[in-house]
């Protein structure tokens, strides 16, 4: 009898394992539809970064100044400063791990940023993809992030913002506005001359007022991370063209949370993915927008 107890808990053990293993299956490289009305015929590589841009039609870059003839603009150098700064604070100072370094990702080898003519600053997609320009091109498979082609790095944290993004999207199932945008919008702070602002809310937190907000949630987050430890900045400074210091701040006030908050944000998704047989690759948008989800993260909050 004790032998059958043995084996049946065996097997359980294992098939759980398996069920664990499961939900986190990296995701498939799908076809964008994104850029097949544009062409952008140039790019410029940054580490695991490719800038695609062009200097001619709709998409032309608004600044297409150079140091030389035969550099880049600056305009693409100083997103890339930007993008790698923000990457290397996230990795070193806040300690999250990298977007291509999560089981969902692993298969992922690159990010590919697309500078076009949009309506808005920036966005960031969570399944990664090839891209086809309209001459048939195509690019090598990635996470993507778009960038407005009329964007100044020196004065709006996009990048930054947009691959904080990738970093929420490798962590978590959840796509709740007030989480995505707000969290992304506080994480800007280092990268802006301005004080933050917060407001008094004390324990239990009352997250409901916030759940229809996007980026006006950011005062959310900063309001709870002050009882968080300060992050200091010690990824190198970097300076745009003009000797402009990307850093605009030496610490990250209470950006201690934020570690700790996205990783029981993942526990959390692999848990309801678990409960639900579905691998979080297979999550639809709507899925992980789910509003009883906004409870869920609030429950998380105020367990932290």
């Amino acid at each position: 009898m004790r032998l059958i107890l043995i084996l049946l808990l065996f097997f359980s053990i294992k098939s759980f394992s398996k069920n664990e293993q499961n939900v986190s299956l990296p995701m498939k490289c799908i076809k964008g539809q994104q850029l097949s009305n544009h062409f952008l015929d140039e790019h410029y590589q940054s580490g695991v970064f490719t800038l695609y841009y062009t200097l001619k039609g709709d998409d032309k870059l608004s600044d297409v100044s150079r140091v030389t003839s035969k550099s880049p603009p600056v305009r693409i150098i100083d997103i890339a400063k930007q993008l790698k700064s923000a990457n290397q604070f996230y990795q070193q100072d806040v300690k999250l791990t990298f977007p291509l370094n999560q089981s969902i990702y692993k298969e992922i080898k690159h990010i590919n940023v697309f500078i076009i003519d949009l309506k808005l600053n920036g966005s960031a997609f969570d399944k990664p993809a090839f891209e086809t320009f309209s001459d048939g091109s195509t690019t090598k498979c990635g996470l993507r992030i778009m960038i407005s082609n009329k964007l100044d790095p020196h004065v709006k944290q996009t990048p930054a913002h947009e691959l904080f993004h990738l970093y929420q999207y490798g962590y978590a199932i959840f796509k709740q506005t007030w989480y995505l945008e707000g969290m992304a919008r506080w994480m800007e702070t280092t990268f802006k001359t301005d004080e933050n602002v917060r407001v008094e809310v004390d324990k239990p937190f009352n997250c409901r007022s916030w759940y229809t907000k996007s980026y006006d949630a950011a005062l959310f987050w900063q309001s709870v991370a002050h009882r968080y430890a300060d992050v200091m900045v010690t990824t190198p400074q970097q300076y745009y063209s003009g000797q402009e210091p990307v850093f605009k701040k030496e610490s990250f006030a209470g950006g201690g949370m934020v570690a700790p908050l996205l990783s029981k944000l993942s526990t959390t998704s692999r848990e309801i993915a678990l409960k639900n047989h579905r691998p979080i690759r297979d999550w639809s948008a709507a899925q992980r927008r789910q509003p009883r989800d906004n409870d869920t993260i609030c429950r998380i909050v105020n367990q932290l």
